[in-house]
């Protein structure tokens, strides 16, 4: 991906989180005003529901594509790649959901939070790649990812490739650490 487009990526997502206070808050900088209480509102957050684990995988150090199929749930078609490398021992990666809510200041919710989970606390020693599939009758201009931390903050994360609307799947690189994380549809 180029560093423009990367760029203009995490914009769109800081502008999602935000929503127009963000982009007040950019024109504020661009134009070298200084910003006052309440320029920066409330940003959007992420409401905890219920865990549902719907798959597990046995990995080890030479990593493996992991796909979610025939559960019966959303995140069905979902792919896990974990390179080689990228754990150092084996253990088994949980891959669920999470039926809780999406506050959003502006864009479309997938509705959709999967959740990746490990026995112990691990640190990927290289990027692993989620793709995942969506409706293309959705026809968005582009997806953003959200990581979710525990206190329901929302991040945004790297894109591995453009979304493909005829086939409705995008990827996402995850670094580091196992995660929750959600998308979504910008108009």
């Amino acid at each position: 991906m180029s560093t423009r487009l990367f760029k203009t990526a995490m914009i769109v997502g800081l502008i999602l989180i935000f929503g127009s206070s963000f982009k007040i808050y950019l024109e504020k900088q661009l134009m070298g005003e200084t910003l006052k209480k309440g320029d920066m509102l409330k940003s959007a957050s992420y409401k905890y529901g219920q865990t549902i684990i719907v798959k597990s995988f046995d990995i080890n150090t030479k990593g493996g594509l992991f796909e979610i199929s025939n559960t019966g749930t959303a995140i069905d078609g979902t792919i896990v790649e974990i390179p080689e490398g990228a754990l150092d021992k084996e253990m088994t990666l949980s891959v669920g959901y999470n039926d809780g809510i999406l506050d959003l200041r502006s864009g479309e919710a997938s509705g959709i939070t999967i959740v990746l989970s490990t026995e112990q606390k691990i640190i990927f020693q290289k990027p692993v790649t989620i793709k995942i599939h969506f409706d293309p009758s959705i026809n968005p201009k582009t997806i953003v990812g959200y990581s979710i931390d525990e206190q329901g903050r929302i991040r945004p994360i790297d894109i591995k490739s453009s979304p493909r609307k005829k086939t409705g799947e995008v990827s996402f690189y995850i670094f580091y650490m196992p995660i929750m994380f959600t998308w979504v549809y910008v108009p």
